[in-house]
C-alpha cells in the first residue's frame, strides 16, 4: 500500500451546516499519492458528531474521527499536540476548520508537487475566497494569478492579509511542538504560525483560488470580536511581536517594529483618533490605503460623534 503523503487536520465545532461541505473538499482531492484527514471534533452540541461519524464510517480508510465528550478549547487543552499529533502519518500536513472548504480538486496535487521539488521552502498557500454566512463575496486573500514567494518581511506585516490558514500546506516538522513563543496569542494562532513557517523558509503563493473562508460562523474568531476585543487582541499581538524580537535575536528587528507600527495604527484607527494622520510613523500605511478607505476613515475620526450616533441609530433600526 502506498504510503500516506498528506494528512489533513480538520478541527470542528458546532459546524452542523457546514462540515459536510467541508469533507466533501477533502474527499474530491485528485491526488497520485494517499492522504488522511483527522477530524476533532470539540464535543459539538449541534449534530456535527453524528455527520462526522457518519463520514467516518463511510471513508474509513481517509477519514480518522477523534469525538471528545468534553470540549478541551475551554479547558485549555494544546488538542494538536495531545490529540493529533500521535495519529499523524504524513509527510505534510494541511488544515482547515469546519466552516471552510476546498474548492478545487487539485489543490493538495499541485502544492505537494511543489514542495517535493523546493526543498528550501516551509510551506506552499494559495488564494482563498472570503464569504458571509449567505455565501456573499467579501474579499479575497492573495493576489489573484499572481503567484509569488512571501518573506518574512510579508507575513509579519501582513499576516491573514497574505494566506488564510485553509490554504496552508507545510513539512510536518513545523506544525507540531513549535516553541512556546509561537502558541496562539489571544485567541489567534494563525499569526504566530505564520510567522513561524516563514522563518523557516520561503512561502511559495499560488495564484489559484482553492479555498473558502467563511466569516462570522458561529464561535468563530470574526464571529465573535467586538471592537474592544480587536483591540485587546491588536495589544497583545504587540506584545508577541516584541517577545520574538528577543527570540530572533533581532535577526528581524526592522520588520518586527514595521509590523509594531502597523498593529498601532490598526488600534488607533479603531479608537477614531484622528491624530493618527498627524503620526509620521503611520504615512507609509496611509498612504497605501485605497482612497475610499482613506476618506471613510478620515471622517469616522474628524466625525467621531456623528459617527457614533450614525451606528446606534442603524443598530436600532
Amino acid at each position: 500500500m502506498r504510503p500516506i503523503v498528506v494528512s489533513v487536520v480538520c478541527k470542528t465545532f458546532n459546524h452542523k451546516n457546514y462540515i459536510a461541505q467541508c469533507l466533501d473538499g477533502f474527499l474530491s482531492q485528485k491526488t497520485n499519492f494517499r492522504i488522511e484527514v483527522i477530524v476533532h471534533d470539540d464535543a459539538s452540541t449541534d449534530g456535527t458528531t453524528d455527520i462526522v461519524k457518519q463520514y467516518a464510517e463511510q471513508y474509513p480508510d481517509i477519514i480518522i474521527p477523534i469525538i471528545q465528550k468534553e470540549n478541551q478549547y475551554s479547558k485549555h487543552v494544546k488538542v494538536n499536540d495531545t490529540f493529533i499529533a500521535p495519529l499523524i502519518r504524513g509527510k505534510y500536513i494541511a488544515m482547515c476548520e469546519g466552516d471552510d472548504y476546498w474548492c478545487c480538486d487539485t489543490k493538495l496535487q499541485q502544492q505537494v508537487e511543489f514542495l517535493e521539488s523546493h526543498s528550501e521552502y516551509s510551506a506552499c498557500v494559495h488564494c482563498t475566497k472570503v464569504v458571509d454566512v449567505k455565501g456573499n463575496v467579501i474579499s479575497l486573500t492573495g493576489n489573484l494569478d499572481d503567484e509569488c514567494d512571501l518573506y518574512f518581511s510579508d507575513v509579519v506585516l501582513q499576516g491573514g492579509s497574505e494566506f488564510h490558514t485553509s490554504s496552508i500546506l507545510c513539512r510536518k516538522e513545523y506544525f507540531f511542538h513549535r516553541p512556546v513563543e509561537f502558541s496562539s496569542v489571544a485567541r489567534v494562532g494563525d499569526y504566530p504560525f505564520a510567522i513561524y513557517l516563514a522563518s523557516k523558509g520561503k512561502i511559495r503563493r499560488l495564484g489559484d483560488v482553492m479555498s473558502v473562508y467563511r466569516i462570522g460562523t458561529y464561535g468563530s474568531w470574526s464571529g465573535t470580536m467586538s471592537q474592544d476585543k480587536m483591540i485587546q487582541t491588536y495589544y497583545a499581538l504587540i506584545e508577541f511581536l516584541e517577545k520574538i524580537d528577543d527570540y530572533f535575536d533581532n535577526k528581524y528587528h526592522a520588520e518586527i517594529c514595521r509590523a509594531v507600527r502597523f498593529h498601532r495604527f490598526k488600534i488607533d484607527s479603531l479608537k477614531l483618533n484622528s491624530a493618527l494622520f498627524f503620526n509620521s510613523s503611520y504615512s507609509e500605511f496611509l498612504s497605501k490605503m485605497p482612497k475610499s478607505e482613506y476618506m471613510k476613515l478620515y471622517v469616522k475620526c474628524h466625525c467621531k460623534h456623528l459617527y457614533k450616533f450614525y451606528r446606534k441609530i442603524k443598530n436600532i433600526k
